[in-house]
């Protein structure tokens, strides 16, 4: 069973360990209870402490990756185009390389457009907690749909790769070795594999998982 986030008072996280400050993919299935025509703003997938990689959709066409930044100073940052089918599960995946100045957002496998970019990088670390559903600081911001299958890995993932957790083979066989953490997000946050559990933030209910491959 998956978890439903009700986008007020859920949300889970671990810690920053879990994540790679310079290069890394953060992965997972998501069922939104809204879409592009909905006028909802700032729902976050992830995110880290004050320095920070964020994921989050921004509202209306734009999903938005910002990533290296400082609390209220601007960072390195891209926009993306974006679409999904409301109240069911679509894959999402998010690609990031410091040093070769990637950003990327993919959909149900398929690489989104680019729709702007700005600011650039910095060197900071990633704090002490790793987010999935929620800004670091903003509960008001938080996701709303069904999650599961989270993983994160310490190198950017290819297309192909990506293409197959999209399939829905889990996060076990895709680059296992660069695997950092995984939470099938099966009625706990106990991860199969890492270093940290996903703790849950509030008391969300249950509900269908995702279709795996294991």
């Amino acid at each position: 069973m998956a978890f439903d986030l009700d986008g007020t008072n859920h949300a889970l996280a671990a810690s920053a360990s879990v994540a790679n400050r310079d290069e890394g993919t953060f992965a997972g299935w998501f069922a939104p209870d809204f879409d592009v025509s909905t006028g909802v703003q700032n729902r976050y997938f992830f995110d880290t402490d004050a320095t920070r990689h964020a994921f989050y959709y921004a509202g209306g066409s734009a999903f938005i990756a910002i990533l290296r930044i400082e609390m209220y100073i601007s960072g390195r940052y891209r926009s993306f185009d974006t679409a999904w089918t409301s109240g069911v599960f679509n894959h999402f995946a998010f690609v990031y390389n410091r040093i070769s100045d990637i950003q990327e957002l993919y959909i149900n496998g398929s690489a989104r457009t680019i729709l702007g970019d700005g600011g650039s990088w910095a060197t900071i670390d990633l704090g002490a907690n790793f987010h999935i559903g929620q800004r670091f600081s903003s509960p008001e911001s938080r996701f709303d749909g069904d999650v599961a299958e989270v993983a994160s890995w310490a190198v950017a993932l290819s297309a192909p790769e990506i293409a197959s957790l999209a399939k829905g083979f889990s996060p076990l066989l895709v680059r296992p070795a660069s695997l950092k953490a995984y939470w099938p997000l099966v009625r706990d946050g106990r991860p199969h594999f890492g270093p940290s559990a996903a703790s849950l933030v509030g008391s969300p209910n249950v509900s269908a998982h995702s279709r795996m491959f294991y």
